[in-house]
């Protein structure tokens, strides 16, 4: 049943009822005028238990002003509406293009800047935040859940680092971050700018003079220079094996102990994109080989190949990390659409034969665990499917059920409302139907219909993920006609 109520002047305000389903809901009434304008909004997704039941359905008021709180000019207005039941169901699905998650359940990293491997199991990621431009770092443990989160000091630009401490910089001062004492730092006056950094054992090594000098300094002081080293060719990378220092080139590995450096024969000519330490005395090489594209070698000092990964695909400019305890290591790869982390541990399987290309011998190397932020400023739906590069539909027509309260079961169309605070499900009438997320950040959202006629699919993008959403159950809303108001002069 539909009550419509007329009445030819509103000269104070004035109840009316509206039927409504006896299952509990939310209501959204508004004030039309007789071009079907919305002019003013007298429930927002309102509880039925919060509104005033009657002996002709809920009790109403409206004071004859619109929206801004002044008097609507003389006509004919309409008060409509609709009912959304309690088992239109919205269910969060998934994040799609970051696969941080930390223990509040959502991706807090926007870039990914480096990985410290931590003695106890775990690692450091060193990362930003979105909306910030200064470094934070997150503890994350073994499975690459990140825990507690810590800003870098501003100003300040992350060189390297181990399980004990972050090399930083500071406009021309030099800082050793300690874990413990938590935070502690001790900081030096660079006599040259530094462009990265290793720790080792008790002490760090600076790449200086445009990577054409290595200074190894305490770490505990690191005014105390213990050594400096000259290389014939600028350096990009550092790391530390043997008590001494590696130092890469574009195509070489030089090693310098408070010595001459010695370089180390690679064979075959490499671009390396960066080194880390390994296992016993030997040291890690991701670069790009003309035969093969991105690989990871593993040496000795002696330029011996002990172990290879030949990685599939191209994963552009590649950074390897690794504290050089054990066969295990990072490889983060970065291009213009995403940023990828993997961690590498080496299986041994000697009854199985290699066919992948990522074994060497009878070494099997797992990709232990993935991480990736991929681009997605123009995300959308293609094929049905959420993708980095797609479309969405401005709205949808629902086909609404037959019930007890309206006379014609109808249709609604629906769109989706973002704003400052958060983002709405719509009907076309701007009637809000239901609330999907309660945050501001939104720069974009993209609709298409789900997997049955009465459901939908939705994306919201935050500058560093995009969350997608599923509504169930549309058809049992129900629209509401509380009928014709005659306002006079």
């Amino acid at each position: 049943m539909v009550l419509a109520v007329q009445h030819t002047a509103l000269s104070r305000p004035q109840k009316f009822s509206i039927a409504v389903p006896d299952d509990g809901g939310l209501i959204s009434l508004g004030v039309f005028d007789a071009k079907g304008k919305l002019v003013r909004i007298l429930e927002n997704l309102t509880p039925m238990e919060n509104l005033t039941v009657g002996l002709n359905g809920l009790i109403m008021e409206w004071d004859g002003n619109d929206q801004s709180g002044k008097p609507v000019a003389a006509g004919k207005f309409f008060i409509r509406g609709w009912f959304v039941p309690g088992d239109v169901v919205v269910e969060g699905e998934a994040f799609h293009f970051n696969s941080w998650i930390n223990s509040e359940g959502f991706p807090p990293v926007a870039s990914m800047e480096a990985i410290v491997p931590r003695a106890e199991g775990g690692f450091y990621l060193i990362g930003k935040k979105a909306g910030t431009r200064q470094p934070s770092y997150w503890t994350a443990d073994d499975h690459g859940m990140l825990g507690t989160t810590r800003a870098l000091p501003s100003g300040s630009t992350f060189l390297g680092g181990n399980s004990r401490a972050f090399v930083l910089t500071q406009g021309d001062s030099l800082q050793t971050l300690f874990f413990q004492p938590e935070d502690q730092r001790v900081s030096a006056t660079l006599s040259k700018p530094a462009t990265a950094a290793a720790g080792g054992a008790g002490t760090m090594a600076l790449l200086v003079d445009e990577g054409m000098g290595v200074q190894v300094v305490s770490e505990s002081d690191p005014s105390v220079l213990q050594y400096q080293v000259s290389l014939p060719k600028p350096a990009k990378a550092l790391a530390f094996c043997a008590d001494g220092v590696l130092a890469a080139t574009e195509s070489e590995v030089w090693f310098a102990k408070n010595a001459p450096p010695v370089s180390i024969p690679l064979g075959e000519i490499l671009s390396i994109f960066s080194i880390a330490p390994g296992p016993d005395n030997s040291f890690w090489v991701a670069a790009k080989s003309p035969a093969y594209g991105v690989v990871v070698r593993n040496y000795d000092l002696t330029g011996e190949l002990l172990r290879e990964l030949k990685m599939v695909g191209d994963n552009g400019e590649t950074t390897i990390f690794s504290d050089g305890r054990d066969l295990r290591f990072f490889l983060m790869g970065r291009d213009e659409s995403i940023e990828a982390l993997s961690e590498y541990r080496a299986v041994e399987r000697p009854d199985q034969s290699p066919q992948d290309p990522a074994v060497s011998g009878t070494r099997e190397w797992e990709i232990y665990l993935t991480r990736a932020i991929e681009a997605s400023g123009e995300f959308g739906f293609l094929d049905g499917k959420v993708a980095a590069a797609g479309t969405g539909l401005d709205s949808i027509k629902i086909h609404l059920a037959e019930n007890d309260i309206s006379a014609e079961a109808g249709t609604v169309s629906v769109q989706l409302k973002s704003t400052d605070l958060g983002v709405w499900l719509q009907a076309a009438d701007g009637l809000n139907l239901f609330a999907i997320w309660d945050a501001g950040g939104v720069h974009k959202t993209a609709l298409s219909r789900g997997d049955s006629p009465d459901s939908l699919k939705i994306l919201i993008g935050q500058p560093s993920y995009v969350a997608g959403f599923s509504i169930s159950g549309l058809r049992r809303i129900v629209p509401i006609d509380a009928g014709e108001f005659e306002v006079s002069p």
